[in-house]
């Protein structure tokens, strides 16, 4: 094992299966830098695609609207956790803290119009969906990086192939 010195003649043992994984992963990325360029970029966009669904779905509290029915017997209970005002849309007002549905009561006309007044603020996003996404990419990436990777196609990927794999990829 390699040693280095450091203040005061105190020595410390370097990890020499972590250096030569360094000194092996930069000179990998020396010579594949398209490579890296590419997955980066289309892991970004999809990671942009991912965020912006989650924004952009109807959910109460991590719930989605379409699990909730009028006249449905509530197996949870819901209350608001912000102020919001009536709109043309939607004519109601929501208070903080207010209960909208309560576990193990049916679901009124008012409080499910409460619930779809919910969904409709734009204000609510559900980073525990994104979370889910965001792990989701992050391992079908690492299994196409594997699955496309030199040792196992028997070819190094051209980069015009790898851009076309990167847009399917999105």
């Amino acid at each position: 094992m390699n040693k280095k010195t450091i203040h005061n003649n105190i020595t410390l043992e370097e990890n020499s299966s972590f250096s030569h994984f360094w000194k092996t992963f930069r000179q990998h990325a020396k010579q594949n830098t398209t490579s890296f360029m590419i997955i980066a970029l289309s892991f970004l966009a999809v990671l942009a695609i991912a965020f912006f669904d989650v924004a952009s779905k109807e959910t109460i509290v991590s719930f989605q609207l379409q699990e909730f029915e009028l006249g449905q017997i509530s197996d949870r209970t819901i209350t608001s956790s912000k102020n919001i005002g009536p709109t043309i849309e939607h004519p109601i007002t929501v208070e903080k803290n207010e209960k909208i549905i309560k576990k193990g009561f049916p679901i009124t006309e008012e409080g499910y119009e409460k619930l779809q007044k919910l969904a409709a603020s734009p204000t609510y996003i559900d980073y525990r969906a994104f979370a889910n996404a965001l792990i989701f990419y992050v391992l079908l990436a690492a299994l196409a990086i594997f699955l496309f990777s030199s040792k196992i196609c028997g070819k190094k990927m051209d980069t015009k192939e790898q851009v076309f794999l990167a847009v399917l990829f999105v």
